[in-house]
């Protein structure tokens, strides 16, 4: 599951100064980290691909919990003070709603200046693209372990709530990408805890590449995964025992050492898009011109692909796609819900979305756009 970390390249290279300036500098680049039932009812899903043992699961000092985290300076013109911190609490409760881990934080409030701030604190700032002058592509922000939220405030428009379809036609080329505060904070607060980019959902709120849905702001199973092994709490304490105890779809998962709720997600030839991308695997986009299409997962050979689906490349690898076989092709971008195999399995894959619509293909754990 993951480490410390920023969110672009492969490379975290960001350290404040003590000064009354936003940021004086970077720091030299460090590499990338290898980036769940008693009573009666269904026994969860059993998660068997984590990656969070195969990373050295070193997280903060326990005595520095709860996290104190504080809002630096000024909002960026597109949002009032009031808006940022209310995205900031969403964004701590989320993790602090984590049943099976002790890792806590709490607003502290906002200070002038970084060089202001107390010891061990968490700043939460807006910087200017020259943050990251070094880097191949400006960020949609970065973070350290244990000290900083550096948010791009020239690059990008930040907003407060998701707009998934803003800048999505070539006319738009010009204006800035907006970008949801909440969901932004929620990953990047991850990073701060501890956590790396995830290879193992791509609805994760740590997965590498921003998602327009805005569904990074609500964490998956394997965000509470990671946190729980990297903080457990003692006793252990389990968020479900039973699907019924999850709501709105979600479903009692185990990783055999924890119980977490997971969101709701897609399955193989469930409908996607721009505004829902609740696809573990892949959106397969079946109508750029919409920002729709259909779920998918890669494959290896026919077998891993259910009725009325062919392992097909796509790009740089294979995915399970229709085939148009035996039923009617969708013509507005919406696909059909087909009969699966017990046996398919949704784990493994890539997704990338770009901010252009065709193919969204979210990337393994390799930090590339914030």
């Amino acid at each position: 599951m993951q480490r410390a970390g920023s969110i672009v390249g492969s490379r975290l290279a960001v350290s404040l100064f003590a000064s009354g300036l936003f940021l004086a500098g970077l720091l030299a680049s460090r590499p990338a980290a290898s980036e769940l039932h008693d009573g009666p009812g269904p026994a969860p899903s059993s998660y068997t691909h984590l990656a969070w043992e195969h990373w050295d699961p070193h997280g903060l000092d326990a005595a520095r919990f709860p996290l104190q985290v504080v809002f630096v300076g000024a909002p960026p013109d597109s949002l009032s003070e009031a808006e940022v911190v209310a995205a900031l609490s969403a964004s701590i409760e989320a993790w602090n709603d984590v049943a099976c881990s002790y890792a806590a934080l709490h607003y502290a409030g906002r200070r002038e200046r970084l060089d202001t701030i107390g010891e061990g604190e968490i700043s939460v700032f807006f910087a200017d693209a020259s943050l990251w002058s070094s880097w191949p592509k400006p960020p949609i922000a970065s973070a350290h372990l244990g000290t900083h939220i550096a948010l791009n405030g020239e690059t990008f428009d930040w907003q407060s709530s998701p707009q998934p379809y803003y800048k999505f036609h070539e006319r738009d080329a010009g204006l800035k990408s907006r970008i949801d505060l909440q969901s932004a904070l929620t990953h990047e607060l991850g990073h701060v805890l501890g956590l790396e980019h995830t290879l193992d959902d791509n609805t994760a709120t740590m997965v590498a590449s921003y998602l327009r849905d805005g569904g990074q702001s609500r964490l998956a199973a394997d965000d509470k995964f990671g946190l729980c092994h990297l903080y457990p709490s003692t006793p252990s304490i389990d968020e479900c025992q039973r699907d019924a105890q999850c709501g709105d779809g979600g479903r009692c998962v185990s990783d055999e050492t924890f119980r977490v709720c997971q969101k709701p997600q897609g399955r193989v030839g469930d409908h996607c898009a721009l505004d829902l991308l609740h696809c573990p695997g892949t959106c397969l986009m079946s109508s750029s011109a919409t920002g729709t299409g259909y779920c998918t997962t890669p494959c290896s050979e026919q077998s891993q692909c259910p009725s009325y689906f062919g392992c097909e490349v796509a790009g740089e690898k294979s995915l399970c796609k229709l085939t148009g076989v035996g039923f009617e092709q969708p013509s507005r971008g919406c696909a059909v819900a087909v009969a699966r195999p017990a046996s398919l399995s949704l784990g493994g894959g890539v997704l990338a979305l770009g901010l252009a619509a065709a193919l969204l293909v979210v990337r393994r754990r390799r930090r590339l756009n914030w």
